[in-house]
């Protein structure tokens, strides 16, 4: 099993906690005094999280799944299961307000250290590094961003109430968790996709983006059907232009 960032075990926790330390370090440099607070990370929250984001990423999404998808995995499991913490601590609120804040703070390095195959031909890898991230595209969508995060549930809260109450048997509760934790990565993960993007097009003008478009080794070239499936919309549409063409 893979993990966060798709190595072996160790080697993955080290790349991850090494991205950690970074922000980290980062905050104690530029922001500890301003905001009143430092950050330190739990090493074992943070195996804990590499080991459950591997085996979701591995059960839940495409082999292999992609960067954005990966940071995705960290910010979400760092949300529900944390292992950034705060000296002095938080009480709930200014922490629930906070995390989600220090997490967004992954992006960009994160992003930084990994890279997508754009080559068509899937014997020939074309890879990209992912270092064109710089913001949210607006104010609002980053207030948007932050809230959504806010909002996520502890596991450890819910876990303890389902139990408590008889809601889920204990048996099937990881499997609810981890699906559950799969639904908020694909949104997370099209949010930082969509993102990027923007900054791609922004430095362009407005013309295409280099990376979108051309992330496309999910595909089997082979598989005709697949393909054709997917592009169910574009036979539509052209079968309409072709009937009013039609005299």
């Amino acid at each position: 099993m893979g993990g966060i960032f798709a190595l072996g075990a160790e080697r993955d926790f080290d790349r991850v906690q090494d991205l950690c330390l970074s922000v980290a370090r980062l905050w104690k440099q530029a922001a500890a005094n301003e905001f009143g607070f430092g950050i330190y990370i739990s090493p074992l929250a943070l195996k804990i999280c590499c080991d459950n984001g591997g085996r979701i990423l591995g059960d839940y999404f495409p082999i292999p799944p992609g960067p954005f998808k990966r940071i995705a995995t960290l910010i979400v499991l760092g949300r529900l299961d944390p292992f950034f913490h705060f000296e002095p601590q938080l009480d709930r609120g200014a922490m629930d307000r906070w995390l989600p804040k220090i997490l967004t703070l992954l992006i960009s390095p994160g992003l930084a250290k990994l890279r997508v195959n754009m080559a068509v031909d899937p014997t020939k890898p074309l890879w990209q590094k992912l270092d064109a991230w710089e913001t949210f595209p607006s104010a609002h969508y980053k207030q948007e961003f932050f809230q959504f995060l806010e909002g996520m549930d502890s596991f450890s809260w819910l876990e303890g109430e389902a139990r408590s109450a008889g809601f889920i048997p204990t048996n099937t509760w990881e499997y609810v968790l981890e699906a559950r934790a799969a639904r908020m990565i694909s949104a997370v993960a099209l949010s930082l996709e969509s993102c990027y993007y923007w900054n791609e097009d922004s430095k362009d003008m407005g013309t295409s983006s280099p990376l979108r478009g051309k992330c496309a080794d999910f595909f089997d070239p082979s598989d005709v059907n697949f393909r054709k499936e997917f592009e169910y919309d574009r036979v539509i549409y052209t079968g309409i232009e072709r009937s009013k063409a039609s005299p």
